[in-house]
């Protein structure tokens, strides 16, 4: 169906090195292609249409020059059966696993939004209330796929879409572990991001769905701190500092409540973290609650005295400052 895509030559503006980049292609299977959304190393996504269904999707393929690498293909496939049996609002939807003129494609829900990286470098989480949301959808989302037997490995804010009604969608699960499947990392390899992959990782040692926990606290210390809680220039001397090192001392003002569930997060010791990240969500939903507590009871005790009413003697009566709802802002 439709016809491959036709190579054209060009010049990398850096430089005089050619690349072969291949054209925007009308198809890929039954899917009309709109435009392209973006490209990377691994290869490209497209904004496509089914005319079947009659929806627009996403399209992500792999690069041409890495469709022949050993473990590509298996990483392609990986993603797509991880998320494909993962049916949650707080998880991308995957439609469709294929292969067009023997390149193989994901087709799967059309994200409109930005990520949490770009969020965060843009400063548009300046609520405390937003960033702490965030974090527990992030939560019930890798909660539901620890449940259903998979283990993301690779959880950092740019696989984490923020959609514009506030939704959080988790993407990208292409190093991720399934129940019931056989090992694919060979010795010495590393699969994830190094500043949020956690100390067992680096070691070697057996992984559980605590190394997504330990990844969700790293980002909670970020969104409280405004930085990560372990960074270096090499990742050498960054995979010492996640081992050996201590929490670093955090900024003034942030809640304590909230930092005691980020410290929880990064123990060193996986058993020392929350027992599972529907815990460490309900710790943060207590530490935001409390929040809301103590914001109001400052308003009230800073609430002008009533009058004394008429006709009476006397002091008046402390009045009632005003209080938030359920979904009134949280302390800052």
């Amino acid at each position: 169906m439709g016809s491959a895509a036709p190579v054209v030559k060009g010049r990398w503006l850096a430089g005089a090195v050619a690349w072969d980049v291949p054209s925007q292609p009308d198809r890929i299977g039954r899917y009309q292609v709109l435009g392209e959304l973006g490209r990377g190393g691994m290869g490209c996504v497209y904004r496509a249409r089914d005319p079947v269904l009659e929806r627009v999707v996403a399209i992500k393929t792999i690069a041409v020059d890495l469709q022949a690498e050993p473990g590509t293909r298996a990483r392609f496939l990986r993603e797509a059966r991880s998320a494909a049996r993962l049916q949650h609002p707080n998880i991308v939807t995957i439609y469709e696993f294929g292969e067009h003129e023997g390149a193989p494609f994901i087709a799967m829900e059309l994200l409109q939004g930005e990520t949490l990286a770009e969020a965060l470098r843009a400063g548009r989480l300046a609520d405390l209330g937003r960033r702490v949301d965030v974090i527990e959808q992030l939560c019930g989302g890798l909660a539901y796929a620890h449940a259903s037997g998979v283990i993301h490995r690779d959880v950092k804010p740019n696989n984490v879409t923020l959609l514009p009604g506030g939704t959080v969608k988790i993407v990208d699960f292409g190093v991720a572990w399934l129940e019931g499947s056989a090992a694919t990392t060979r010795t010495g390899q590393l699969l994830g991001t190094p500043q949020y992959m956690a100390p067992e990782q680096f070691l070697g040692e057996p992984i559980d769905q605590r190394v997504d926990q330990w990844a969700v606290g790293v980002i909670l210390w970020e969104v409280l701190a405004g930085r990560r809680p372990f960074d270096a220039p090499t990742v050498p001397s960054l995979i010492y500092q996640v081992v050996h090192q201590p929490l670093p001392t955090p900024p003034a003002g942030i809640p304590p409540g909230l930092l005691a569930v980020a410290v929880k997060a990064l123990a060193k010791r996986p058993g020392d973290r929350h027992a599972s990240l529907d815990e460490m969500r309900a710790a943060l939903a207590a530490a935001r609650e409390d929040l809301s507590t103590a914001r109001s009871l400052s308003e009230l005790r800073a609430a002008p005295l009533l009058g004394p009413r008429s006709g009476g003697t006397g002091g008046g009566v402390s009045g009632a400052g005003r209080r938030d709802g359920p979904g009134g802002p949280a302390a800052g």
